[in-house]
C-alpha cells in the first residue's frame, strides 16, 4: 500500500538491538519466544541494547562500524484493534534485507534498501505487541546493489516505521499525469471493486470512477498550469472510497524527448546538474528534513536545476521538497557496475525496487528520469536484464524518461552500448583530467558519440581533499579540481548535442575503497566536505558555469 497522507501510528523512537552472526534467531526461532520461562535462554529481547530507529547501527558505536550480517531488532507497543479495519505494518528503508515477526509469527521478507515496502498485520495484532526485526547488510553477489560498490555499506532501519489502519475499503494507489498540455490522466488503484471520488477544486475536478476490478481511469481536460522550476504549482487532489480518504499534493507538468533535445512543457531543457549520495559522517544514510533542504538549498545555490540521485532510491521526501523548491530529479535503483544478470533471483530484486521506486515518486513532478544502470558490462545477460527493466519502467510510467549511464568503447573512443535502443536518454561518465590525462581523448570521445537522443554527462570532475591547496595542481589539491572543472566545461559546452551535466558530486562520502593518504576511506570528488561546511574552489567554478548557462537561457 501507499500511505500516503493518512493518519499513522508512528513506530519511531526507542528500540532495542543486538547483533546476531550466526543468524540464531532464524535457527533457533528466538523470534517464538515469550519469557519468561523456567530455562536459560541464549535471548533476552529487554536486555538488548537501546537505540533509536530511524538510525544506521554503523554510526552508534565503533565496534559496530564495520560490522557486516545480521542485526536483531525488538520493540513493544499497543494497538486497540477496531473490526473491519485493517492493520499494515510500513517500513522506508531498511537496509538490505529483513524478516519480519510480530507476536512469534512470520510476517514477511524484504530485499533492497532503499525501496518502502509493506505487510499486513490484522491476523496478528494484539493489544500489547511485539515486533522483531532480523536485518542483514552482507554484501552479496547476487543482490541489488552486489558486493563490490563505491560507496559504504550501512546497515539498519535508517528510515521511518510506522503501522497504518484503513478500512475494510480503501484506496491502495494513485497515478496523476498528463497525457499531453491540455490532457490529465487519473489512475487509481483500490482494495475492491467500489466508486472512488476524485476532486480537485483548484481544478474544477469533482469525478466518481467506476473501479471494475479494484481500478479506473480517468481521461479530462487539464486547465491549469504545469508545474516548472521557475513557477513549482502543485495542485491537491482527493482520493474517496467508502471510509477512506487520501490527499496528495501533485505537480503537473510534461517530459518529452525530441531528436536530441529534452522538452519540458514543450520548452528546450538543459540540465545544470549534480550527484547526491545519501551519506553523512554522523548518521550515515539516516537523513531528516532539515538534511535534505540544506543539500537542496546547496545545490540551487550551486546554479543547478536538476540533482541525479546516486545510486539508489532517496529519501521520499526528498522528491517532495523538490517539487515544492522547483528542482528537477534523476532518480536510480542500485543496478550498479557488474551484478548477477544470469540469475533470476537477481532480475526479480532489481524488478521490485523499481516498481517499488516508481509506485513510490511518480506522482511527483520534479521526477524526470527513471535509471535503470550504471557502467554495467555489457554482455547478453546484461542486455535482457536491464532492457526488462527499462521496458518496466516504460510499462509502470509512460509519462517520464528512461535512461542509464551507458559504456564507452575505449578502443573506439565513443559511446557504444547496446542498451542505448532501448533509453530515452543517454548517460556518460566520463573522468578525463583526472585517471586519463590526455584531454585530446576526451575531444574525440565528444565529437564521435552524438546520437539521434539526447546524452548527458551524468558524471565528471575530479577528488579533492579540503583545504589542500598546491599552486602547482598536485593530485587531490583543491586546485587540480578547479583545473579539471575548468577543462571539462571549456570541452562539453560547445558540444552541441550534450543536453546536461552533472558534476561528481556535491558532497564527499564515505567508501572503504578509496585508501589513500588523501581518501582514508572517503571519495574526496565532493565540491564541499563530508561535513558540508568547505566549499572546495572547484564549487565556485561549477556555480560561475552554471550562472553563465543559466544566463543564456539554459
Amino acid at each position: 500500500i501507499d500511505p500516503g497522507n493518512r493518519e499513522a501510528l508512528s513506530l519511531d523512537g526507542t528500540w532495542q538491538l543486538c547483533p546476531d552472526q550466526y543468524d540464531t534467531c532464524l535457527r533457533a526461532r528466538w523470534f517464538a519466544y515469550k519469557p519468561p520461562v523456567a530455562s536459560p535462554q541464549d535471548c533476552d529481547f529487554e536486555g538488548w541494547q537501546e537505540t533509536t530507529v530511524p538510525s544506521c547501527w554503523n554510526t552508534l558505536t565503533p565496534k559496530w562500524e564495520f560490522y557486516e550480517g545480521s542485526m536483531l531488532y525488538q520493540r513493544r507497543f499497543a494497538c486497540t484493534r477496531e473490526a473491519q479495519k485493517r492493520y499494515w505494518l510500513c517500513f522506508e528503508g531498511v537496509a538490505n534485507r529483513a524478516y519480519l515477526f510480530l507476536n512469534g509469527h512470520y510476517l514477511g521478507f524484504h530485499e533492497g534498501s532503499s525501496t518502502p515496502f509493506s505487510v499486513e498485520m490484522t491476523d496478528f495484532l494484539e493489544p500489547a505487541n511485539h515486533l522483531l526485526l532480523s536485518v542483514n547488510n552482507s554484501r552479496l553477489a547476487t543482490s541489488v546493489p552486489s558486493d563490490n560498490t563505491d560507496w559504504f555499506n550501512y546497515g539498519g532501519i535508517y528510515r521511518e516505521v510506522s503501522l497504518v489502519a484503513l478500512p475494510a475499503v480503501f484506496i491502495k494507489r494513485w497515478f496523476v499525469h498528463l497525457v499531453d498540455e491540455n490532457t490529465l490522466s487519473i489512475e487509481v488503484e483500490c482494495s475492491d471493486s467500489v466508486p472512488v471520488e476524485v476532486r480537485c477544486p483548484e481544478l474544477g475536478l469533482e469525478e466518481t470512477l467506476s473501479c471494475e476490478e479494484g481500478k479506473a481511469t480517468l481521461i479530462v481536460p487539464f486547465t491549469g498550469t504545469a508545474w516548472s522550476v521557475e513557477d513549482p504549482v502543485r495542485y491537491r487532489f482527493a482520493f474517496v472510497a467508502d471510509e477512506d480518504r487520501v490527499e496528495d499534493l501533485i505537480g503537473l507538468r510534461l517530459i518529452k524527448t525530441e531528436k536530441t533535445a529534452m522538452l519540458l512543457n514543450g520548452k528546450e531543457l538543459f540540465l545544470r546538474g549534480v550527484c547526491l549520495h545519501e551519506d553523512h559522517p554522523d548518521f550515515g544514510r539516516f537523513v531528516n528534513e532539515n538534511l535534505l533542504r540544506r543539500s537542496l538549498d546547496e545545490a540551487k545555490s550551486l546554479g543547478c536545476n536538476c540533482i541525479r540521485l546516486s545510486h539508489y532510491p532517496h529519501h521520499r521526501l526528498m522528491a517532495k521538497l523538490a517539487d515544492e523548491l522547483g528542482l528537477l530529479l534523476w532518480e536510480e535503483i542500485a543496478v550498479y557496475w557488474g551484478l548477477a544478470f544470469a540469475e533470476q533471483q537477481t532480475l526479480a530484486s532489481a524488478q521490485n525496487q523499481l516498481s517499488e521506486l516508481i509506485v513510490r515518486d511518480r506522482n511527483r513532478g520534479s521526477v524526470i528520469i527513471w535509471s535503470v544502470g550504471n557502467e554495467n558490462p555489457d554482455t547478453d545477460a546484461r542486455l535482457a536484464f536491464m532492457s526488462s527493466l527499462a521496458d518496466l519502467a516504460h510499462t509502470l510510467d509512460p509519462s517520464r524518461l528512461v535512461g542509464a549511464a551507458c559504456l564507452v568503447n575505449e578502443a573506439k573512443l565513443c559511446i557504444e552500448d547496446r542498451l542505448e535502443e532501448m533509453l530515452d536518454v543517454i548517460g556518460l561518465n566520463e573522468y578525463y583530467g583526472w585517471y586519463d590525462g590526455d584531454w585530446t581523448k576526451l575531444e574525440t570521445l565528444l565529437a564521435n558519440s552524438a546520437k539521434d537522443k539526447p546524452v548527458l554527462v551524468t558524471e565528471f570532475g575530479a577528488g579533492a581533499k579540503s583545504g589542500f591547496h598546491d599552486a602547482k595542481e598536485a593530485l587531490f589539491s583543491e586546485e587540480k579540481q578547479a583545473s579539471v572543472y575548468q577543462r571539462q566545461f571549456a570541452r562539453i559546452l560547445r558540444t552541441g548535442y550534450i543536453q546536461g551535466t552533472f558534476a561528481w558530486i556535491l558532497y564527499d562520502f564515505r567508501s572503504p575503497r578509496r585508501m589513500n593518504r588523501y581518501q582514508m576511506g572517503y571519495n574526496r570528488k565532493g565540491l564541499l566536505d563530508e561535513r558540508r561546511r568547505h566549499h572546495k574552489l572547484a564549487y565556485q567554478v561549477v556555480q560561475k558555469q552554471y550562472e553563465n548557462l543559466k544566463t543564456l537561457g539554459r
